[in-house]
């Protein structure tokens, strides 16, 4: 009897085995990749992580200190893991990949949503599990919220499909969950509408306007989400508005915009090129990827024409709006610039379907070559996460070399500056937030120096913390932290003799320190105002 039941409950499970194994290798990779220490942690970071600790003193900020784009969910949720296990890069990071495995369920929930097969959605997870160079960039660390957006993208779409096509039309309250999860969504990142406006123009084209109380609902359901949004704007003067708008303003000429996306954009997002740098990889790389994805677009087109797979026209329709919107969001604003390819991600769902698709067909023909077919392609997501993470700054966001560093010299700079007793000056932005929460705020030095090559015309910028100005300002020492710049180091030393200021150097790994001062100085008598 019990052998019976232990078979029956097996057979339940075991279309559920290959989701499993996808999730663990997942977590693999990630926990590799932490564990070698080859994602440095970065004042991007640092910022999300000091959000976190503040609200754990008391704060509720809206949105990421320095700007109003993207709200601070992640900092509530990395709050909670603080307060359980300690505050450590390592917590916020685990909390990331816990956002990471959420998308690869539901990417194999909407997989096997619209294409009603277990393994189409069994290889969209292995593509998930294991993805370009791209994605492990933007959804290892914590450099924004994109990998909430790539989940709630997810649900809007799986979500949105349902109750547009299924017999959930009547049931108001899923109505209002897809607007109030749409709406938070928004709050939390604004590159959301990409899945928003398929969505709505999916519905309209499908009911015209048979379902207006369903929509006016959903439209309450969004605006209740997006609470948080709008109580910024009333309060600071609509300055959320306007990061929203600021970008859809096109001022980069539509080749320059071509040359970004087919150029720059594509190729970060098939694993041919890191998203922190213009060169491709080794060109055996670069042709793989090319005549496997080339081949995958060819198959599936030519499969669909003459039948060979049946997508529900429905299916169809949604991904054709999202894709087309994409296009005209990307191209028909400044993203559509962006060297790095992180605007590109929502489209990695669609990347992964593709190529599942392009999977099963092989499968119909023999199950051996899909699976070839199948590893070739997490092969060649691997081997761009592989070169990237030996090379000397490992998996980084950073384009200029000189923001572009680990943190092999954190702690001997931290050493360094206790033992000197400096608690306080002046730095540039990737410095100045990394050094305060790996300090545990006990080094505030204020980002008010120029970390660009071209460093005589600059105006300062936004300092993200302005209580970090005021202490360093307040402070009756200062101290100068450089890095990899020695043209801004040469200025530096001119400025102070014509001021008469005595000091000492220091250089720490990437770092160089001006400490010692024999009198005060600001940035702002350096000639840098903020």
């Amino acid at each position: 009897m019990y052998l019976v039941y232990n078979k029956a409950s097996m057979s339940r499970w075991k279309p559920y085995f290959p989701l499993l194994l996808a999730l663990l290798l997942a977590l693999a990779l990630k926990l590799i990749l932490l564990i070698a220490d080859v994602v440095p942690f970065n004042s991007d970071e640092a910022i999300v992580a000091l959000t976190a600790r503040h609200i754990l003193e008391g704060a509720r900020p809206i949105f990421f200190y320095g700007q109003a784009y993207m709200g601070t969910i992640d900092s509530y949720m990395i709050a909670v893991g603080f307060s359980l296990f300690g505050e450590s890069v390592l917590v916020m990071r685990l909390m990331q990949t816990l956002i990471y495995l959420l998308f690869i369920l539901s990417s194999w929930i909407l997989a096997l949503r619209l294409f009603s097969s277990y393994s189409i959605a069994n290889s969209a997870a292995f593509l998930a599990a294991l993805p370009p160079i791209l994605v492990t960039t933007y959804t290892t660390p914590y450099f924004g919220t994109y990998g909430e957006t790539l989940v709630f993208g997810n649900i809007i779409l799986l979500l949105g499909f349902e109750l547009i096509t299924r017999k959930w039309q009547r049931s108001l309250i899923a109505w209002i969950g897809l607007g109030f999860i749409a709406g938070f969504a928004f709050w939390t990142f604004s590159l959301i509408v990409i899945y928003l406006f398929p969505i709505a123009l999916f519905g309209l084209w499908k009911h015209r306007q048979r379902l207006w109380v369903q929509y006016l609902v959903t439209a309450v359901g969004f605006f209740i989400g997006s609470s948080p949004w709008w109580w910024y704007n009333f309060n600071y003067e609509w300055v959320a508005w306007t990061s929203l708008v600021d970008p859809l303003i096109n001022q980069a000429s539509f080749f320059h915009r071509l040359i970004g996306f087919f150029g720059l954009g594509v190729p970060a997002l098939l694993g041919m090129r890191p998203p922190w740098q213009p060169e491709y990889y080794i060109w055996p790389i670069v042709l793989l990827a090319l005549v496997m994805y080339l081949l995958a677009i060819l198959e599936v087109r030519r499969a669909w024409s003459q039948n060979g797979i049946s997508v529900d026209q429905d299916v169809v329709r949604l991904l054709f709006l999202f894709f087309s919107g994409f296009l005209l969001f990307f191209l028909g604003t400044e993203r559509g610039i962006d060297s790095t390819g992180r605007y590109l991600l929502p489209l990695f769902p669609l990347l992964i379907f593709l190529t599942a698709l392009f999977v099963e067909i092989i499968k119909k023909q023999s199950s051996r070559v899909a699976l070839l077919t199948l590893i070739g392609f997490l092969s060649l997501n691997l081997s761009g996460t592989w070169i990237s993470s030996q090379s000397e700054d490992g998996i980084t966001t950073q384009f200029d070399p000189i923001t572009s560093f680990n943190n092999l010299h954190d702690d001997e700079l931290i050493e360094f500056l206790n033992n000197n007793k400096i608690s306080h000056g002046y730095t540039n932005y990737w410095v100045s937030y990394r050094l305060a929460f790996l300090s545990r705020e006990r080094l505030i030095f204020s980002p008010e120096l120029p970390y660009k090559l071209e460093f005589l015309n600059y105006k300062g910028q936004v300092v993200a913390i302005p209580y970090y100005a005021w202490l360093a300002d307040k402070s009756s020492h200062s101290a100068f932290i450089t890095t990899k710049h020695p043209d801004l180091d040469d200025f530096l030393r001119d400025r102070l003799f014509q001021l008469e200021v005595l000091y000492m150097e220091e250089q720490i790994g990437p770092y160089h320190i001006f400490y010692d001062l024999s009198e005060k100085v600001t940035p702002e008598q350096l000639g840098f105002a903020n």
